[in-house]
């Protein structure tokens, strides 16, 4: 810690090198609850450094910053948080950092030298201080990247950043809003009605909902990805990639009722990093929700492309896609073939990830 506090007296430039599995930790977050917020003064730089530390470096001059931190989601916790601090200038270096373990007690404050600057914050991380890469600028905090095999639900990787002046001319509080990485597939309801067809009456047994194509990896401070690294089941379910979830849950769910005329609500809210690739091609597939399930003992799939419509860019950060579904005809015999559009009645429902009331949708 001695030797620590030095450099940072040193340089704000400099931050401790570690060594780094980049395959070790993949996530991304949002701090807000309605009607909960968390507020502090954020006193400070690197960790373990106090404003007696930045008082007697270089600088001089130390400004205090106050946030006022938000979550959208009153169920999601925040573990912990990391607050960096970068000049706003054309080269973006560190100004200062700061961990908070216990967020929830968390009164004090960072400090940062003053002048124009970005705050960027990153809750639940999963990262622990002596943990986090070479991190000297704006730049390389946007390319540590989350894994959504690590996500867990009550407390998800969020993050956030605002630019603002560090001055006593501007001691206004600043909000800054936490958002999760992940998106939310929700099927709110479905049923089968084949009437009309050959196997009217049938209903869809052995179901089970999931998605596929998934994008397994998105940078911290980042809301969209046009081409995915990594994709998680590919083309179909892969045992081996739910085995590698913390919870499975996260992107399949098995149903115990069959499907009929009568509409049934799963309650399945399933989660997945934004993926925005312009075409459907095999090295950057769309992301589908899959209904599978078998009619007359012969196994079906219906995939549906999420947000695809019109105006639909694939699927988008701390967004929810609420869907109700009337499947009317035999789906297809491949997970990774959309069906016809007369065997599916689809309605989907697009809008910020944050608590809303209920509300109806009629076919």
């Amino acid at each position: 810690m001695r030797e620590f506090r030095k450099r940072c007296r040193e340089s704000v430039k400099s931050i401790y090198a570690i060594t780094h599995d980049s395959h070790k930790f993949r996530y991304s977050s949002t701090l807000s609850g309605l009607g909960k917020t968390l507020m502090g003064t954020l006193p400070a730089i690197f960790y373990g450094c106090t404003a007696e530390d930045l008082a007697s470096s270089a600088w001089a001059v130390a400004e205090e910053v106050r946030l006022n931190l938000t979550k959208s989601i009153a169920d999601q916790e925040i573990e912990s948080l990391d607050i960096f601090i970068f000049k706003d200038d054309d080269l973006r270096l560190l100004d200062c950092y700061q961990r908070v373990e216990k967020p929830a007690e968390w009164n004090g404050g960072i400090t940062s030298s003053p002048g124009e600057i970005i705050v960027s914050v990153c809750a639940n991380s999963g990262i622990l201080p002596d943990e986090w890469p070479l991190i000297r600028s704006r730049g390389a905090l946007g390319n540590i990247k989350a894994s959504l095999e690590n996500e867990r639900r009550n407390t998800p990787v969020m993050s956030g950043e605002m630019h603002l002046i560090a001055d006593n001319r501007h001691p206004d509080i600043s909000e800054i809003s936490l958002r999760p990485l992940v998106s939310e597939i929700y099927l709110r309801s479905i049923c089968c009605d084949f009437k009309g067809k050959a196997y009217e009456g049938y209903p869809i047994t052995d179901v089970r909902i999931y998605l596929t194509n998934i994008n397994a990896e998105c940078g911290i401070l980042e809301n969209t990805v046009k081409n995915p690294e990594r994709i998680l089941n590919s083309g179909k379910l892969r045992q081996e990639d739910l085995e590698g979830f913390n919870d499975p849950g996260l992107i399949y769910l098995e149903l115990e009722e069959e499907l009929d005329r009568a509409w049934t609500k799963p309650e399945a809210r399933l989660w997945c990093y934004p993926s925005n690739p312009k075409n459907d091609t095999p090295g950057s597939p769309f992301t589908r929700l899959v209904i599978e399930g078998k009619v007359g003992g012969t196994t079906y799939f219906w995939p549906i492309n999420i947000n695809r419509g019109e105006d639909g860019n694939g699927v988008e950060r701390n967004m929810r896609y609420i869907y109700d579904i009337r499947i009317t005809g035999k789906g297809s015999t491949d997970p990774d073939v959309p069906v016809d559009a007369d065997n599916m009645v689809i309605k989907m429902r697009t809008e910020r990830w944050e608590e809303k009331e209920n509300y109806t949708v009629g076919f």
